[in-house]
This record gives structure tokens, C-alpha cells and sequence, in this order.
């Protein structure tokens, strides 16, 4: 705070047990704006949701983070800050038509300070904090095999599994359409959501005979694919399967997904550069028909 009419902000909001309740909450936290509804966000395995909103109006905005509760949490009390949005241009003074002396413009009043965001009061089970961050994608983040995550420029850091310890490395991470969250993906299949990322599931518990390398999300961030070093393809939430190569014999393992701008299709590379095209995906070429040899390949875009 503060931020401007038409730029658009993300609120964060951080669910935490309160002792002596033990467990992972599940259900949504609720993000209003005053009294209307901006977001309802299902909770993922980092207990950290975040809520994007453009205003349009200047002037103070209460904006509050409430957790409905589950069958095994109770509902946790509203967690409140004030984001102030002022005007992109400060007022205009009048013209004083054909007066014999221009009034003078008034004095654009002082945007009020957002108050620190309070503490949530201690629920039978869960506390709630919330946040806001104005979105600036002129970025990027960096994620290591345990899960840490390093954020340069303008990327938001939306938490992650420092410390954790995942069962398997942590392969790859993708940010939601709006940079307002992401997605981490370990080999075992096993998805984390950040952020405005949602969880629409994962292969965690499935046997896979080769390990995940990759995923990719939809363009309205809705869904998502993950893509296996044997070319096996798993489509979740809108993601549309397409075709996959899990009985094909390869020459080299999968590296990378690469959609199509509409979803409707995608290709598959390989560690040689070789390219294998789905659906509305259309196939321009590969590196071995360049007569170049390579077996390093590591991703596509």
C-alpha cells in the first residue's frame, strides 16, 4: 500500500494451527472487499493462498481473509487490512470560466495509511493472516530439487518447501497466467501449490515407471499436464489429453511439455531434440533432422 486505480494487487493470506490442534486444515479462505466476495481459494498443502484484485475506485479498501473451517477445523476469525488505491493522476484544478480570478485547485486530500494487517484471534484449530503485494512480472524465480525458491526482479515469492524435505527432488515449477502464485512439481508426481496456483491433484500416490520431468499449466491456469521421461502424459483439471508415448520405445527420455497457445495441443521433446507433436500441435522439425547429434537437451519453450 499504497497501489493505484487499474493495477492489480495480490492479497496473500497464511492459515496456521493453532495448539494444541494438530494437522492439515483443508477447505477455502474466503477474500472480500468491503462486503463482496473477490476470491474463494481451496487450500493447498503450504497453507498460503493469495487473491488478485484490480480496483477500480481510489480510496481506502478493507479487504478481509476468512477460513470457513472444515469437518476437522474450525472456522477461524477474519484476519483485515486496508489497501489504499489512489487515482493513477491527481485531481485537476478547475478554469475558472470568464471569473475575474481562477479559484484555486483543491488540495488532493491525503491517501490514509493501510494499518499493519492484525493477527487473526486464536480459533479452536487455525489462525489467518493476510497480506498484499501490487503484481509485477518483470521477473523471474529459481527452484532447487528440495523446494526452496529464489525470487529476482519484480517475481512475488509465495512461499515454498524449504525445510520440508519432499520425498522426491522437486523437477520443475510454473507460474499461474497472472504470476500471482505457482506450481512445484517432484519426480514422483507428487504437485505443491503457492499462491493463486490451485490443486487440481497428482500422481504422488500412483507407481510410475519413469519418473516426472516436467509439467506445463493451461492457459487459464485451470488445469495442468505433467509430462514423464518415458513421454507418459497425465492431464488434471481442464488440461485436455491429447496423445502420449508411454508404449513407444525412445531412443532418449522426455525433457519437456510445451503446449499450444490454446491448449488444444502439445509437444513432447526429447533429450536428443527430438520432437513429437498432439493434437493441434503441428510439427515444424526436430533437431536430428538437422543431421546435428546431440543428447543433452534439457527443455524447449
Amino acid at each position: 500500500s499504497p497501489s493505484y486505480t487499474g493495477e492489480t494487487v495480490t492479497y496473500q493470506a497464511v492459515l496456521s494451527v493453532v495448539a494444541p490442534g494438530k494437522g492439515t486444515p483443508t477447505g477455502a479462505v474466503v477474500f472480500k472487499d468491503g462486503a463482496t466476495t473477490i476470491c474463494t481459494v481451496a487450500l493447498g498443502p503450504s497453507l498460503t493462498v493469495g487473491c488478485n484484485e484490480t480496483p477500480s475506485t481510489a480510496g481506502p479498501h478493507v479487504i478481509t481473509a476468512f477460513y470457513a473451517g472444515s469437518s476437522n477445523f474450525a472456522a477461524a476469525p477474519n484476519a483485515s487490512l486496508t489497501q489504499t488505491v489512489q487515482n493513477q493522476a491527481g485531481p485537476t484544478a478547475p478554469t475558472a470560466p470568464t471569473a475575474p480570478t481562477a479559484p484555486t485547485a483543491p488540495t488532493a486530500p491525503t491517501a490514509p495509511t493501510a494499518p499493519t494487517a492484525p493477527t487473526a484471534p486464536t480459533a479452536p484449530g487455525a489462525s489467518t493472516t493476510v497480506t498484499a503485494t501490487p503484481v509485477n512480472p518483470a521477473g523471474y524465480l529459481i527452484v532447487g530439487r528440495d523446494g526452496r525458491v529464489f525470487t529476482f526482479g519484480g517475481a512475488n515469492y509465495h512461499g515454498s518447501l524449504g525445510g520440508a524435505h519432499p520425498t522426491k527432488p522437486i523437477v520443475a515449477v510454473t507460474s499461474t497466467p497472472d504470476k500471482g502464485g505457482y506450481w512445484m512439481v517432484a519426480a514422483n508426481g507428487g504437485v505443491f501449490t503457492f499462491g493463486d496456483a490451485r490443486f487440481y491433484g497428482s500422481l504422488g500416490k500412483v507407481h510410475l515407471a519413469k519418473p516426472i520431468v516436467g509439467g506445463s499449466p493451461t492457459a487459464d491456469g485451470k488445469g495442468y499436464w505433467l509430462i514423464a521421461a518415458d513421454g507418459g502424459v497425465s492431464s488434471f483439471g481442464d488440461a485436455v489429453f491429447h496423445g502420449s508415448l508411454g508404449t513407444t520405445h525412445l531412443t532418449k527420455p522426455i525433457v519437456a511439455i510445451v503446449p499450444t497457445a490454446d491448449g488444444g495441443g502439445y509437444w513432447l521433446i526429447a533429450a536428443d531434440g527430438g520432437v513429437f507433436s498432439f493434437g493441434d500441435a503441428q510439427y515444424r522439425g526436430s533437431v536430428p533432422g538437422t543431421g546435428v547429434r546431440v543428447t543433452d537437451v534439457v527443455g524447449a519453450a
